[in-house]
């Protein structure tokens, strides 16, 4: 069971700038949506292999309080004392117990714009 002592990381949510150059393509600039608590969990093992199969090079798994609006369009930034660290969302948020309470984020390191 999670319990709001558990959540010891500082992630930053960003979601893509919707704007456009002339040539009309998307910008490829981030914006901060928020920053939250979160507890990260390092895939390993059995884990991390299982989570392979499902979603290719998923290495982290991020749990937060519900947050409506969490998309796999969005990336984390994990912040921490030795530089901040890009992942992209993986897949939609996952409701831990099928509740609106605690949800997964399940993230690769690295950005899809190589950032």
């Amino acid at each position: 069971m999670t319990s709001s002592g558990d959540l010891i990381h500082r992630i930053r949510l960003e979601q893509r700038d919707p704007a456009r150059n002339e040539l009309r393509e998307q910008s490829k600039l981030w914006i901060p949506v928020v920053t939250l608590r979160a507890r990260a969990f390092p895939l390993r093992g059995r884990e991390f292999h299982q989570a392979a199969m499902q979603q290719s090079e998923i290495t982290v798994r991020f749990r937060i309080r519900y947050r409506a609006g969490i998309t796999s369009k969005m990336r984390i930034v994990w912040l921490g004392e030795g530089g901040d660290a890009p992942y992209d969302i993986a897949a939609e948020p996952i409701m831990v117990d099928g509740l609106k309470v605690w949800m997964d984020l399940m993230c690769k390191h690295g950005t899809r714009d190589g950032r």
